[in-house]
């Protein structure tokens, strides 16, 4: 992954004529995949993530007339590339990670939904906006994320490169306690969630998708907040959705056996704090919450 940063480093955002060349060994080293000797055997599978549209400002990698992907691992290569453009957020322990987005239910079923959440999980309160109730929640027990070692705050000493990177999210498959079918299944789940104040973790994420035997290419899908984008479309049934022209990752569903759809999750904005804003609460939750 520090050569894929490496190859932009120095090429100006706009500049079509620079750009292009790095983007095409990019997608050309992609397609070609790791040697097949010594290659592990783990495999990835998705069932969704959070999209982030960051705040901060990053660099929008303009597509234009290229021609239209024509694979699922051309878009996760482009994908890769747009999120290694974007500049990596970094929350500290006690800070907390704000994000916005909406929920989908099934077709015709879906919710606003606004998360206030410890980077770190140093405390176990956390906030949720449904509809106008502002509620505080808390934990019974130590945070899963702590467990896992999959917090935001975490997610800054995550490798980037991808065979470490492999090997990481193998360790966190295998500690999982979820049913063994489910567990690759919830775990990239929560690092793409994770990985939305680290682009530069989710561009190596993507590139891991890309090897998934089966991913299939989308032309046309829709996130929970109705904007249209290409999706990949995994064997397990999740379609990542990606933004058509800069193929900015904008969020996720599942789908049945039937592919009719399920449930979903889109983001529109992520940013750090410095605390839970506590002002905002109106309803604190008597009941803890299991970790």
């Amino acid at each position: 992954m520090d050569e894929l940063k490496t190859l932009w480093a120095e090429i100006p955002p706009a500049d079509r004529q620079t750009l292009d060349p790095a983007r095409r060994r990019l997608l050309d080293g992609m397609r070609a995949g790791p040697p097949r000797r010594g290659r592990p055997a783990f495999r990835f599978a998705v069932a969704g993530g959070l999209a982030a549209a960051l705040t901060a400002t990053f660099v929008v990698v303009q597509i234009g007339a290229d021609p239209a992907p024509a694979s699922a691992q051309d878009v996760l290569a482009l994908a890769a590339e747009a999120a290694a453009a974007e500049p990596d957020l970094a929350p500290r322990p006690g800070q907390v990670v704000h994000s916005i987005g909406r929920d989908r239910f099934s077709a015709t079923d879906s919710e606003p939904r606004e998360d206030w959440v410890p980077a770190d999980w140093s405390t176990r309160e956390f906030i949720m906006r449904q509809g106008e109730q502002v509620t505080l929640h808390k934990l019974c027990g130590d945070s899963f994320d702590r467990t896992m070692g999959t917090t935001y705050a975490d997610m800054a000493r995550w490798p980037t490169d991808l065979p470490a990177l492999r090997e990481r999210v193998r360790q966190a498959v295998a500690e999982h306690p979820a049913e063994p079918d489910k567990r690759e299944i919830y775990t990239l789940t929560k690092l793409l969630d994770r990985a939305a104040v680290r682009p530069s973790l989710r561009a190596g994420l993507f590139q891991l998708v890309s090897e998934v035997k089966g991913v299939r290419l989308l032309p046309k899908a829709t996130d929970a907040l109705d904007r249209t984008g290409v999706g990949v479309a995994t064997p397990d049934g999740a379609v990542l959705v990606f933004e058509p022209e800069t193929y900015r990752y904008l969020g996720f569903n599942v789908l049945d056996a039937k592919g009719e759809l399920v449930s979903g999750h889109a983001v529109q904005k992520v940013e750090v704090l410095d605390k839970l804003p506590m002002e905002l609460v109106n309803f604190r939750d008597p009941n803890c919450i299991p970790a």
